[in-house]
C-alpha cells in the first residue's frame, strides 16, 4: 500500500491549534507535513461573538477565504461587510483584516494562504492575534 501522507489528509487527522478566545485553526494541508511548497490550506473556526484580528503588516502572504458555515462581519482595511456561506474573500499581503463571528453557529472558513514572490509558505500563516 502506498504512503499517502504527503498528499492526502483528512480533516479529523489535521493538527489543531487552539488560539484561545474561541478561535481554532486546523492545518489541513501544510508544507511542514505535506508535499506542497507554496501554499497552505487551513480551516478557521471562530465561536459566536468572537473576533479574530490581523493588524496591518501582520501577514506576508496573500489569502483567499471561503466561508463554509456561520455568519460574520469582515473588516478588510477600511471596508466592512457581512459574510455568509458561499462568500469568497481575497486579502492582499499586509492588509489589516478582522472577522467577527456574528451568527448563532461558529463561523467556519477555509483559508488558502500563498506567499508572495519566492517566499515559502510561512507556518501558521492564518493565525489570528
Amino acid at each position: 500500500m502506498p504512503d499517502r501522507q504527503s498528499y492526502l489528509n483528512h480533516r479529523m487527522e489535521a493538527e489543531t491549534i487552539d488560539h484561545g478566545n474561541g478561535i481554532i485553526e486546523r492545518c489541513l494541508m501544510v508544507p511542514e507535513r505535506h508535499a506542497i511548497t507554496h501554499c497552505r490550506l487551513t480551516e478557521l473556526v471562530i465561536e459566536p461573538d468572537r473576533i479574530a484580528n490581523w493588524p496591518e503588516g501582520a501577514t506576508d502572504s496573500e489569502r483567499i477565504w471561503h466561508v463554509i458555515d456561520g455568519a460574520g462581519l469582515m473588516t478588510r482595511d477600511t471596508d466592512q461587510f457581512a459574510i455568509v456561506p458561499g462568500d469568497v474573500i481575497h486579502i492582499a499581503r499586509g492588509i489589516a483584516h478582522q472577522v467577527h463571528s456574528r451568527g448563532q453557529r461558529p463561523l467556519q472558513l477555509l483559508c488558502v494562504t500563498c506567499p508572495t514572490g519566492d517566499q515559502p509558505a510561512a507556518p501558521s500563516a492564518s493565525s489570528p492575534n
